[in-house]
């Protein structure tokens, strides 16, 4: 079976493995409301690459329509970092997310980062050292 030569040069280099996916918290737009969903994977093999998305994804709500994924943001900031799974900060209602992260490459510092959820669709991001 012939394959185009750009096809398989993706597939031999480039590989993504799907990390976690978590749903959590609630959030509320005008006439929508959901929740919270994180998704990690790591993209490459030797030199793997962390990504962080988040995204708002509305209720299901009747048994029949979907949940729709109304907004998504990569928390790039997160690049080079491992990470572990955030953790809502309950005393907010979820305003707020924690992880743990360790640099990937160089120093292999530990941080604690802050996911802060300014308003639909918006984060901001703190950095604290371990």
């Amino acid at each position: 079976m012939l394959m185009p030569l750009d096809i398989m040069a993706f597939e031999t280099n480039y590989s993504t493995t799907l990390k976690y996916v978590t749903s959590i918290g609630q959030w509320k737009h005008n006439n929508q409301n959901g929740f919270y969903r994180f998704i990690s994977h790591s993209v490459g093999s030797e030199h793997a690459i962390s990504k962080l998305f988040m995204q708002w994804v509305t209720n299901h709500v009747d048994g029949e329509t979907d949940s729709e994924i109304t907004k998504e943001k990569e928390i790039t900031e997160l690049r080079g970092y491992e990470f572990t799974v955030p953790i809502c900060n309950k005393n907010n209602k979820c305003k707020n997310f924690t992880l743990e992260a360790t640099e990937s490459f160089g120093n292999f510092k530990s941080f604690i980062f802050i996911i802060n959820v300014s308003r639909y669709g918006e984060y901001s991001l703190e950095k604290k050292a371990l």
